[in-house]
């Protein structure tokens, strides 16, 4: 009797299954039978693209309002195959189709030209593969829900503007510190402001390495990183503080650091004062 009723669900089950996967197809060609300035030939391309994304456990819903979107902002034919086959690539790899499927929704809710949105797709593919590199070298074991959520920090810090070097040696340095994923991320996204205002990568790497070690607050570190803008805002040189910053290992705590930076400000403000107030050439005598 249990084997009949083991059975029965089985079967049910597989009912359940094909008649969702028929659903979906039929709904999928619902959309592309209007779809704007498409052929017989993309359609039946794209079709191929959207059964495999479903065949590779994309989401069907997440997908068909990926295409009605599509249809919406009037995205080609072209580049609607492309967002798709990006997913899809994503998906063979198991690295999280998500990620590239929401960022393409995100483009195309803020009317994003299309070109430009496959490009974007085309990097956070390279950087999932780089993210996959960076967790497969950590010596440890990772849950799953804890390896997408370090993959989602390196792909969104790597797409701010951390170089790859940065980002690999600051997250195997946090995770000899056992160092929680939701701090690393807090850390690495105040920090990734710094390579757009000159700071250089070794600089940066020791800054990291310095709020890691000292298990300086997510505040400390806001103020830190805010208090190196207002130094390069206030015309104090990125190499300078570079420099500087690759001997942050020797403050002992956040504010001392903080302090440091604010003491090179001020030496800097009286330079650019007497330099103001000091004439360029001597004045001529005067007339006998």
């Amino acid at each position: 009797m249990k084997k009949q009723i083991l059975f029965l669900i089985i079967l049910l089950s597989v009912f359940i299954l094909f008649s969702s996967y028929a659903l979906a197809e039929d709904n999928i060609k619902t959309i592309l039978s209007d779809y704007p300035y498409i052929s017989e030939i993309e359609r039946s391309i794209i079709s191929k693209e959207i059964k495999e994304a479903i065949d590779l456990g994309v989401d069907t819903y997440d997908i068909e309002s990926l295409i009605s979107l599509a249809k919406k902002r009037k995205i080609s034919p072209l580049a609607l195959k492309d967002i798709v086959s990006l997913i899809n690539q994503a998906a063979k790899l198991h690295l999280y189709p998500d990620l590239l499927l929401n960022k393409a929704k995100e483009g195309l809710l803020k009317r994003v030209r299309e070109d430009l949105i496959v490009e974007v797709l085309k990097k956070r593919l390279d950087y999932l593969r780089t993210s996959k590199l960076i967790i497969d070298s950590l010596n440890g074991k990772i849950s799953p829900n804890d390896k997408e959520e370090l993959t989602f920090i390196i792909v969104q810090n790597l797409e701010n503007g951390l170089s790859e070097d940065v980002v690999t040696k600051l997250i195997n340095y946090s995770f000899k510190k056992s160092v929680s994923f939701d701090t690393v991320g807090k850390i690495l996204d105040d920090i990734s402001v710094l390579p757009a205002v000159g700071i250089d990568d070794d600089a940066i790497l020791k800054l990291g390495e310095f709020f890691f070690k000292r298990n300086v607050s997510e505040s400390g570190v806001k103020e830190v990183t805010d208090v190196i803008l207002l130094a390069i805002k206030l015309g104090i040189s990125p190499d300078k503080l570079s420099d500087f910053l690759k001997g942050a290992y020797r403050y002992r705590d956040y504010i001392s650091l903080r302090n440091a930076i604010l003491r090179i400000i001020r030496e800097g403000a009286k330079k650019n004062k007497i330099k103001k107030h000091t004439p360029s050439q001597a004045l001529p005598p005067p007339p006998k």
